[in-house]
């Protein structure tokens, strides 16, 4: 199904990892996504979760509780888990010979998230981190989390973009309750903030490009790139979602001046 919530703005529900490989090579500036966030670092090395150790899962789309039991859907029919090359190669395919990558990761996955990375062809620029003031962290024999990371990539060859980024460390309120629950305001778990996500698809690409969100969420992609002139596509597997990407994006247009809640 395809939707076109706002003008320039391009919504297709289905499983990324089949939707990049339509996407023609070379056709897209930017990739920004952040994928459904792994595993909660609560599992003893040697617990098994749907076959999977503990150690190996952040790899892949499960994500779970204290219990080792599933917190959120993870990836797919069934339950899928997505390693990440299969939406990171048809990505860096669709991106060409230039373009940049911005992805989220809990930092626990890093590990695993940068040699991925590195082994899609991909070329390491920097991290980018939001600063969280309001999330409240209270997980046993860890520091209290106040901090997101993304990486930053690009393929190798291509032009820096032009005049000065925005800064690599954004503070700013998270959309989830002050109770520390993991459902954003939007619905989504997880879901950034417009002030987080616009200043680098502003700067990293231009104006009429074209930036696409595997894992669209709540929309804030298609919001940041409408606010620029810049055409966006949104991949979500959850058609269900359609209205909370609505709502979304019209709330955020309203909101834009203040930054309320849904921004």
């Amino acid at each position: 199904m395809t939707w076109e919530p706002l003008e320039g703005q391009t919504v297709e529900f289905g499983d990324c990892r089949e939707l990049l490989k339509q996407l023609e090579p070379g056709s897209v500036d930017l990739i920004y996504t952040d994928p459904p966030y792994r595993i909660k670092a609560h599992l003893e090395e040697g617990d098994s979760t749907f076959g999977v150790s503990s150690n190996e899962a952040y790899k892949y789309g499960v994500r779970v509780n204290k219990k080792g039991e599933p917190s959120v859907k993870t990836y797919g029919e069934g339950g899928a888990f997505v390693p990440y090359d299969e939406w990171l190669k048809p990505s860096v395919k669709a991106l060409g010979n230039s373009g940049y990558l911005v992805v989220w990761e809990t930092p626990k996955a890093l590990g695993y998230l940068i040699p991925a990375l590195i082994d899609a062809g991909l070329e390491i620029v920097q991290s980018i981190v939001w600063h969280v003031p309001n999330r409240q962290s209270f997980w046993q024999g860890q520091a209290k989390g106040k901090h997101d990371i993304a990486i930053l990539c690009k393929i190798p060859g291509t032009k820096p973009p032009k005049g000065s980024g925005p800064i690599d460390c954004i503070r700013h309120a998270s959309l989830q309750p002050v109770l520390g629950n993991d459902e954003g305001s939007s619905g989504v778990p997880g879901a950034k903030p417009i002030a987080v996500v616009e200043s680098w698809v502003k700067w990293l690409c231009p104006e009429g490009g074209l930036v696409v969100d595997p894992f669209l969420g709540s929309g804030t992609t298609l919001l940041a790139a409408w606010m620029n002139n810049i055409r966006g596509v949104g991949f979500e597997i959850e058609e269900e979602r359609k209205d909370v990407i609505s709502q979304r994006l019209k709330s955020g247009q309203t909101k834009l001046a203040g930054l309320g809640a849904w921004c």
